[in-house]
C-alpha cells in the first residue's frame, strides 16, 4: 500500500509525466518536446494502441495516438493542449504542501500526461509507460528516478521545498522534495530523482534532466493505478 501512495503523493506533488528525447541543455533547461520516441522494452507488440492523454476540467484530452508494431518502435507526435485544459502554475505547484516559488505568475501549464495502452476499441486499458533506468518502482531506492513531462504555456521557473509527513498505520513518514525546473513553451522534460532513504525518512529532487541511460518500459495495470487521482487535503 505505502509503495503506491507515495507514486501517488509523487503525482500530486507536480503531476507530470514521461517523454524521450530533446533532454535538458547542459544549462538546466527543459528543451521543448514534440513527439515521444524511442525503444519500447517489456512490451509484447499487438493491437493495442499507445494513448496520450491529459486530464482536465474539460474531461480526458486525446494528446496522440500511435501502435506500436513488431520492432518495439516509439513514434508518437504530441499535440497543443488547449487553453481550457491549463491551470495556473502556481495552482499546480503550490496545490499540495508548498509554497514552491513560480518566476511568473502568469505562467498555465497542464496538470499531468498519461502514456495508456488500449485495446483497439478504446474500452480496456491495459497497462501505461514508465521512462526510467530499470522497471523497477524507482521512488524506493536511491538513485532511481522516472522522467516526466510537463506543458506550459511560456518560460517559467518553479522552486524551493516541500515536506511532506503521512501515516497510514503507526509512526508517519516523511518525504521531502528539493525542486528547481525551468520550463519552456510547449511540453519539457522532468525528472524526479530519489537522493536518499532512511527508516521512514525519502528525499527526492525535481529538476530538468534526462538520464542518458533511461529507457521506456511497457507497465502493467497495477492495483494502485485504480486509487483516486487526486488526493485532498484536510
Amino acid at each position: 500500500m505505502k509503495i503506491y501512495l507515495i507514486t501517488i503523493l509523487l503525482t500530486l506533488l507536480f503531476t507530470i509525466s514521461s517523454c524521450d528525447n530533446n533532454p535538458a541543455d547542459n544549462s538546466g533547461n527543459a528543451k521543448t518536446l514534440t513527439a515521444i520516441s524511442g525503444i519500447l522494452h517489456g512490451y509484447n507488440p499487438d493491437e493495442n494502441v499507445l494513448v496520450a492523454r491529459l486530464s482536465s476540467s474539460s474531461g480526458s484530452l486525446l494528446m496522440g495516438i500511435d501502435t506500436v508494431g513488431s520492432d518495439s518502435i516509439l513514434n508518437l507526435p504530441l499535440m497543443t493542449p488547449p487553453d481550457s485544459a491549463l491551470l495556473p502554475m502556481q495552482e499546480i505547484a503550490n496545490g499540495y504542501g508548498g509554497p514552491l516559488t513560480v518566476s511568473d505568475p502568469n505562467a498555465k501549464g497542464t496538470n499531468f500526461l498519461r502514456l495508456d495502452f488500449y485495446h483497439r476499441e478504446f474500452v480496456i486499458n491495459s497497462g501505461s509507460l514508465m521512462r526510467s533506468q530499470f522497471i523497477a518502482n524507482p521512488y524506493y531506492y536511491a538513485g532511481g528516478y522516472e522522467v516526466r513531462l510537463a506543458y506550459c504555456d511560456r518560460r517559467v521557473n518553479i522552486s524551493g521545498n516541500i515536506t511532506l509527513i503521512y501515516s497510514i498505520i503507526g509512526p508517519p513518514d516523511t518525504m521531502i522534495y528539493n525542486v528547481n525546473i525551468n520550463l519552456t513553451k510547449g511540453w519539457n522534460t522532468v525528472t524526479y530523482k530519489t537522493v536518499s532513504i532512511k527508516e521512514r525518512y525519502f528525499q527526492y529532487e525535481v529538476i530538468n534532466d534526462d538520464p542518458p541511460d533511461a529507457k521506456w518500459f511497457y507497465r502493467d495495470i497495477q492495483p494502485g493505478d485504480f486509487l483516486p487521482p487526486r488526493l485532498k487535503k484536510d
